[in-house]
């Protein structure tokens, strides 16, 4: 159970402890209101210590805390802070941001490299995230004031096994999937690779799908290597997409069944191909384990030798699963619509994506989005936009009802000619291996 600090005044932890009660329901939350008290906590190993201007200056906080700092408050930190500590305006800013407290506590260098933990999962929601005693030494002239828990979220999370055994015991999994790999997914026709992650903050995914589904479709007519792979999720769209349009090839095993499954498998059945496109949704099997760091690194393996590898990802806040996939991306695609304040309140935890996975980060507008409204959202957030989507609400609804993807309907593939083809002219802009695709695709597009 991790310990959360709150070295700020009554009305500031009263102003914070829904929020991270919500969030982080099995965590303790602890009033340190004195500057003492605070200076306590730091000579101690504490996860999470939240100190407000109003209470302790920044100049009394530690170059190198034991744990992790918030610091409330108008300030610049010089290069080396601004590494340990995070810096919010004022109570409302980081009232506002607490969503991303629980990923932060669990940076990179905690989850796959502290070897205190080896053993330890992470939990990506509603569940205990750090195991650990918090202050080793009981603090008894500090005044502690819990907070009452709010009910737990009663979802199921998806779990990521927070570090590698020092020694794979299922090493044979691993080498099966390997093996798949070289039996179906090496490719080899052209050189070129680039691994893309299709993402959207606010609820978007069924658009977002669509248009994933059948952009790839699109590139695999001009004999370009695409697959989609779809990421850790309990709720798995793509499966159920797919055998709407085509029926399941006959036992079918995920890549993955190597690893998550004792059954007797055979290879050869370890690919779903569709439309000239291979497809990766999550199984059954991968909904019901714990997945490892090693576990994500292998399945990500499968797209690294096609000429364009799509990752599909849910809507809303990554989990740790899906932010450590993250680490083989080239770049991530975010998509956003008209709604301009609900886009800004991702802008921290879109830049700080960019910062910690080093990133290469593009946006596209969909459902009819206005140029004057996308260059205002993009101008925000300091990013490039692909392209804008014109509204597929109608076609998408009316597909729900067709045993064909929406690019095989006329009217959606002359509505959406336009964007394909500024995609297209950004992915092979500077790929001149397979820049021949363009010009087939645009020859293509003239016809219509």
């Amino acid at each position: 159970m991790e310990r959360i600090y709150l070295g700020t005044t009554n009305e500031e932890a009263e102003a914070l402890k829904d929020r991270l009660n919500k969030l982080l329901p099995n965590s303790r939350i602890l009033l340190v209101p004195t500057p003492e008290k605070i200076q306590q906590v730091l000579q101690s190993d504490f996860d999470l210590l939240i100190v407000s201007s109003t209470v302790l200056d920044l100049s009394n906080l530690p170059d190198l805390p034991n744990g992790k700092v918030i610091f409330i408050g108008h300030v610049e930190l010089d290069e080396k802070k601004e590494k340990n500590i995070k810096i919010y305006n004022d109570i409302g800013a980081l009232s506002r941001e607490l969503i991303y407290i629980k990923e932060r506590l669990l940076d990179k260098q905690t989850m796959f490299n502290d070897s205190k933990k080896e053993n330890s999962d992470i939990v990506s929601k509603d569940n205990e995230i750090v195991e650990d005693d918090g202050i080793q030494q009981p603090l008894p002239a500090v005044e502690q004031t819990d907070f009452d828990y709010i009910e737990k979220n009663d979802c199921q999370p998806v779990i990521l096994e927070e570090y590698p055994a020092l020694h794979d015991s299922n090493a044979s999994g691993y080498a099966a999937v390997s093996q798949i790999i070289n039996m179906h997914y090496k490719y080899g026709k052209r050189q070129g690779n680039r691994i893309i992650g299709f993402w959207s903050p606010l609820d978007n995914h069924q658009t977002v799908l669509h248009i994933l589904i059948n952009w790839a479709i699109h590139l695999a007519k001009y004999n370009i290597d695409v697959a989609v792979l779809e990421t850790i999720t309990s709720r798995p769209k793509l499966k159920a997409k797919l055998v709407q349009y085509n029926s399941q090839p006959e036992n079918w095993v995920s890549v993955m069944h190597p690893v998550f499954s004792k059954e007797e498998y055979s290879p050869e059945n370890a690919r779903w191909r569709y439309r000239n496109v291979d497809w990766h949704p999550i199984s059954k099997e991968i909904l019901e384990v714990t997945w490892k760091a090693k576990d994500v690194e292998t399945y990500l393996l499968t797209l690294m030798n096609c000429n364009i590898g799509l990752v599909d990802f849910q809507f809303d806040e990554l989990s740790v699963a899906n932010k450590y996939a993250l680490e083989y991306l080239d770049e991530l695609w975010i998509f956003l619509d008209n709604r301009l304040y609900e886009s800004m309140e991702w802008a921290s935890y879109i830049h700080d994506l960019e910062e910690n996975y080093r990133l290469k980060i593009h946006l596209i507008f969909i459902k009819g989005c206005s140029r004057k409204r996308a260059d205002m959202i993009a101008e925000k957030l300091g990013y490039r936009y692909l392209t804008i989507f014109p509204s597929l609400e109608q076609e998408i609804e009316k597909n729900e009802e067709m045993n064909i993807p929406l690019i095989d309907y006329k009217p959606f593939e002359r509505k959406i000619f336009l964007s394909f083809s500024d995609l297209t002219d950004y992915i092979f802009s500077d790929d001149k291996t397979i820049s021949g695709f363009r010009r087939k695709i645009k020859k293509f597009f003239r016809r219509m």
